[in-house]
């Protein structure tokens, strides 16, 4: 049985995967999106993809259950090399805040929600670029708050 926080990002991952011009969205960069780092994009990538960052929980109350504050930073990135690449950034972040907040703000799975409380958006930050990288970036940080079991996660 899949745990909440891997049914969190599936959902998010899913929501995500639909952006593309075909669906109306300003850019392609659903077509690739990685889960755990924020790759470099290469001559073989795409100009544009998304990265899923899980950060650290917090638990704020233990018992029966579990409540936890989850933050899940999602990485617009660029090609540093194609025309505009921060202005391509810019409107990959409007689409990540389009998929993620238009279709509801708890997640569901099979229509149960996967959140006590709608996802909370945080700031969008670039990303600081090293001089041997060829990306240029943005995250946009969403809390995921959730209740799990005591040892059935």
């Amino acid at each position: 049985m899949a745990t909440k926080r891997r049914l969190i990002l599936e959902a998010i991952g899913a929501r995500l995967a639909e952006i593309s011009q075909a669906n109306g969205y300003e850019t392609d960069a659903g077509a690739r999106i990685y889960i755990g780092e924020a790759p470099d994009l290469g001559e073989d990538d795409p100009d544009a993809a998304l990265a899923i960052l899980p950060g650290d929980e917090e638990p704020r109350w233990q018992g029966e259950n579990v409540s936890v504050i989850w933050p899940i930073t999602i990485a617009a990135i660029a090609k540093a090399t194609i025309d505009g690449s921060y202005l391509v950034v810019e409107a990959v972040i409007g689409d990540i805040k389009r998929a993620i907040e238009q279709p509801d703000r708890r997640l569901h799975v099979n229509g149960i929600p996967l959140l006590n409380h709608y996802l909370e958006r945080g700031a969008v930050r670039g990303l600081e670029r090293e001089p041997e990288h060829q990306s240029v970036g943005a995250t946009i940080t969403y809390d995921a708050r959730f209740t799990e079991g005591w040892g059935t996660p």
